[in-house]
């Protein structure tokens, strides 16, 4: 029926305990349900006691682009399930969702808050030479290769009616994330409070590390550079945040169009230079800072609020805080850390 693939996205968050067990020990269950094979594409020889099939990352600078079409080549069967090792609430009613979704394309892939879950999507061998064609043209973004296949985004709707909280695309990356995510830390404001500040500090440590040398190098061929990134990161958390504050006063939702955003930041990158390192990270640093204190003193029924509307779907603030915002962060930051290491 399908081939799973399991993607080790670091080292550490793959073996972060989860109800006894690695959270990865989870991913391997639910793929299980679903799929007839599973396979780990990883570099470590630790994944091996898991006891399935080790491939390694044929793109090892590839990014999460190189693990996918590495696992793509490796599998089995013609359509192949991509999951990232650190989410601990996969479903199997969500992935067969998308299974029944794929039929007809070359990829499946959900699109939540305006941004594609690629991480957690079905793929099919047709998909193999798009994507060896971007990596080998260094173009990492997992998306980069989207227009030369048959992609059909699966939105929240349908998603909701299987997993109402989308919780299967949750993805923790320490044990306090894991113990938010699950609820153990209280209240649903300390709980995002708790998310958003292990991203940022992450960001910034990664940020505050980076030299002036490395500050104007490119993410990938046709990509931003690192101070664009991070520049674009510091002013997207104060777009999100501006949506929170108007949904507390009761303003109209802000409607994200995706294909427009897209536009206008592949526009900005073209026609300005990077931005002063010291003032992106003075920038960054107050947005940080800002983000967090609104999310702390966010209510109940603040939450609940629609924030923002993406195609058809409103999504709460809740939602803006611990889902967009936090993939935002993720994204820009995946890319400096492509670039670092390339």
């Amino acid at each position: 029926m399908a081939g799973g693939m399991s993607r080790r996205m670091g080292q550490d968050k793959a073996w972060i305990p989860f109800e006894g067990r690695p959270i990865i020990a989870r991913v391997i269950e639910v793929l299980r349900e679903v799929a007839d094979e599973v396979l780990i594409v990883a570099n470590d020889a630790r994944y091996a006691e898991l006891g399935l099939r080790l491939v390694p990352d044929r793109f090892p600078q590839g990014g999460a682009l190189g693990g996918i079409a590495t696992g793509v080549g490796a599998a089995a069967y013609e359509r192949v399930l991509v999951a990232a090792c650190d989410m601990p609430f996969l479903r199997a009613d969500v992935w067969r969702t998308l299974i029944a979704r794929a039929d007809g394309a070359d990829a499946a892939v959900p699109r939540i808050g305006g941004e594609f879950e690629t991480l957690h999507a079905v793929y099919t061998k047709a998909c193999l030479p798009a994507m060896e064609q971007a990596l080998a043209a260094g173009r990492m973004r997992v998306i980069s290769f989207f227009p030369d296949v048959r992609v059909r985004a699966v939105g929240e709707a349908e998603l909701r009616a299987v997993d109402p909280e989308l919780r299967a695309f949750t993805n923790v990356n320490t044990p306090e994330e894991l113990a938010a995510a699950a609820g153990g830390s209280g209240r649903r404001q300390e709980r995002l409070v708790l998310r958003l500040s292990a991203v940022i500090e992450r960001v910034l440590a990664s940020i505050d590390a980076v030299s002036p040398a490395q500050w104007s190098m490119r993410c990938d061929a046709e990509g931003w550079s690192v101070g664009f990134e991070a520049y674009h990161l510091a002013r997207g958390l104060e777009r999100q945040r501006s949506w929170i504050e108007a949904a507390i006063l009761d303003a109209p939702p802000f409607v994200f169009d995706w294909d427009e955003t897209h536009a206008l930041n592949a526009e900005m990158s073209a026609t300005e230079g990077d931005p002063d390192q010291a003032a992106t990270l003075e920038l960054l640093r107050g947005e940080a800072a800002k983000t967090t204190s609104l999310v702390r003193a966010l209510s109940d029924r603040d939450l609940d609020r629609t924030a923002m509307v993406s195609g058809s779907r409103g999504l709460s603030v809740e939602r803006v805080a611990s889902l967009v915002m936090v993939r935002h962060m993720e994204d820009h930051l995946r890319s400096i850390h492509h670039a670092l290491s390339a």
